[in-house]
C-alpha cells in the first residue's frame, strides 16, 4: 500500500512495478476506521498531501519498507476543515442468555454445545472460571465449547458478547 501510496502504481503478481521519476501522485484522501468493543464506530476522514518519504535502509534478514508523511489539507468537502469525523453508535441489544448446554457431565477436551439467545458476536465462553479451550458460534441460538482442563464439579456457563455476560447456565463436568 505505502508503494502504491508513494508511486502511484500497484506492483504486478511478482511484487514489480516501474517508477517514472517525473513524477506522482500526491494528493490522497485518507480514511481510517477504528471499531470499539462496544460495538461502536469511529471513521475519519481527510484529504492529505504527501509531505515527505524515508526509504527504510536495506539489511539483511530485515523487512524494508517506506514511512511516508502526510499533511492534512483544508477541505471544501469538509466546511473547510482538515478533518471529518463520525461516529456509529453500538446497536442496541441485550446480554445472550443460555438455556441448555449438552451433553451433560462432558470432561476435558470434549465438545458441548450451548443453546439459548444472542450468541452472535459472542468474544467469550467460560465453563465456571476458565476460558473455553475454543468455541465456535453456530447461529445467534447455538455455540459449539471445547471443555478446558479442570477438576470435576460445578463449572457455571457464560457466554459474553458485546451487549453482556450471560446468566450463570448451572453444569456439572466430569474430570
Amino acid at each position: 500500500m505505502v508503494r502504491e501510496l508513494s508511486y502511484g502504481k500497484t506492483a504486478d503478481a511478482n511484487g514489480y512495478l516501474t517508477i517514472d521519476a517525473g513524477g506522482h501522485a500526491v494528493e490522497y484522501v485518507a480514511f481510517t476506521e477504528e471499531i470499539f468493543k462496544s460495538g461502536a464506530i469511529r471513521r475519519r476522514i481527510a484529504e492529505v498531501s504527501v509531505t515527505g518519504a524515508k526509504v527504510d535502509k536495506s539489511e539483511r534478514g530485515a523487512v524494508n519498507g517506506t514511512e511516508l508523511t502526510c499533511a492534512a489539507k483544508r477541505s471544501a468537502s469538509l466546511g473547510n476543515d482538515h478533518i471529518g469525523e463520525w461516529w456509529l453508535p453500538a446497536s442496541s441489544g441485550t446480554a445472550p442468555t443460555v438455556t441448555a448446554a449438552s451433553p451433560s457431565g462432558a470432561a476435558t477436551a470434549a465438545t458441548v454445545t450451548i443453546t439459548g439467545t444472542g450468541f452472535t458476536g459472542a468474544t467469550a465462553v467460560k465453563f465456571g472460571a476458565a476460558n473455553a479451550t475454543s468455541f465456535n458460534v453456530v447461529s445467534s441460538t447455538s455455540i459449539t465449547a471445547v471443555m478446558p482442563s479442570g477438576t470435576s464439579g460445578s463449572a457455571e456457563i457464560t457466554v459474553t458478547t458485546a451487549y453482556g455476560t450471560s446468566n450463570s447456565f448451572a453444569y456439572t463436568r466430569a474430570a
